[in-house]
């Protein structure tokens, strides 16, 4: 097509030169066809998607001289979101126009960021036009200050959850915590938490319990149809008393040591004060020691002594043992029956001799006497 001049007989167009006739003007061709003569859109054409959920945008062709059967067909750069029309097979009137809704899901676990979903509707051999839809993926996070936190019984404490956006996150999440087993006194506060770009929310997770357990409390954050799940362990903690109990009766005018055991529970540790008791007022009881250091995993052990005068009242007592550390009080309760060895009342200050009392006793020598007397002096009147 440039100028042919130097070669000889061409002329300054060459092959296209209408004397000669040139070689390309007696090609045989064919008309090419029109070009697609229809527009594409897509309302929305910028989508906000959360990680476990979809939204949708409505698809339209719009034809000016076509007629026929358009083809949709979609793709999402990078990969992650999931895209779909409703009608993938859309008709079309000459000068007319058609819809279809596109549904894109955004999984579980795809990475925060900006997707581009292509809709290309093809007409075949005269072409294809397409539209894109912008999709910004965004999340929240859940951090808890610690996994696994430690409580004492029956008594209350207080855990921390930060939460945080990605890719400028701005919602409210929506907050529940569930436990198992279940427990009644789990709190969340606030329940409803505004994250905003740049800045971390704090949510206060507080607990108590009575019963010395390990719970697992579930806490979910849910936002737009996006969820996340965070495990918290708490271990309730707590130790218990035990002791060996006296052989039933105890006899007065006895002594018995009888041993405390300690022992803690979940982990526990901390000093134990001991104290004991007695009602009603009669046996004498110690604790030795008074003080017991706890270990988690080892056990401490303590005595109690007890002494029964030989005057003690027979009858029915009551021990009470008191154990006190960390701001947690338990008490054991031990029945004390206590007898003697003949009629189960205290001795009396009296001698027997016989089964006789010391003042029967002595009448009766002073009446042998007496009548030992008589029997003499009348031997030596008959004399």
């Amino acid at each position: 097509m440039a100028d042919w001049s130097s070669t000889p007989g061409a002329g300054i167009y060459g092959s296209l030169s209408s004397i000669g006739p040139g070689w390309g003007t007696i090609l045989s061709y064919k008309k090419a066809p029109p070009l697609l003569n229809l527009t594409i859109s897509a309302t929305p054409s910028t989508l906000t998607i959360y990680p476990g959920s979809s939204k949708t945008s409505l698809i339209t062709i719009d034809s000016v001289s076509f007629a026929g059967f358009t083809n949709l067909t979609t793709i999402t750069t990078p990969s992650g979101p999931i895209a779909s029309t409703t009608n993938p097979l859309l008709e079309i009137a000459e000068g007319g126009s058609n819809t279809t809704t596109l549904t894109i899901s955004v999984p579980t676990g795809t990475t925060v960021g900006i997707y581009d979903v292509r809709v290309t509707g093809s007409g075949g051999i005269l072409g294809s036009r397409a539209t894109i839809v912008e999709v910004i993926v965004r999340d929240f996070t859940m951090t808890p200050d610690s996994q696994v936190a430690h409580a004492l019984v029956g008594q209350p404490e207080v855990s921390h959850i930060e939460l945080g956006g990605l890719n400028n996150f701005n919602d409210s999440v929506v907050l529940s915590v569930v436990s198992s087993p279940s427990a009644s006194n789990v709190i969340l506060f606030p329940s409803n938490v505004k994250v905003r770009p740049g800045s971390a929310s704090t949510v206060t997770l507080s607990f108590n319990s009575s019963a010395a357990y390990i719970y697992i409390l579930t806490i979910t954050g849910q936002s737009e149809g996006s969820s996340h799940s965070i495990n918290v362990t708490v271990i309730i903690q707590d130790f218990k008393i035990s002791v060996s109990p006296p052989i039933s009766p105890v006899m007065a005018d006895s002594n018995q040591t009888l041993s405390l055991l300690l022992s803690g529970i979940n982990g526990f540790s901390g000093t134990l004060t001991l104290n004991a008791s007695v009602s009603p007022h009669g046996p004498a009881i110690k604790v030795t020691p008074q003080t017991v250091i706890l270990i988690p995993g080892e056990t401490g052990d303590a005595h109690l002594s007890i002494e029964l005068p030989s005057t003690i009242a027979a009858g029915s007592y009551s021990i009470t043992i008191d154990a006190t550390g960390s701001g947690i009080h338990h008490q054991t309760i031990m029945p004390l029956d206590v007898t003697h060895p003949t009629s189960g009342q205290p001795p009396q200050p009296q001698f027997t001799i016989l089964g006789l009392q010391l003042l029967q006793f002595l009448g009766l020598v002073s009446l042998m006497v007496a009548l030992g007397t008589i029997l003499a002096y009348k031997k030596i009147l008959n004399r």
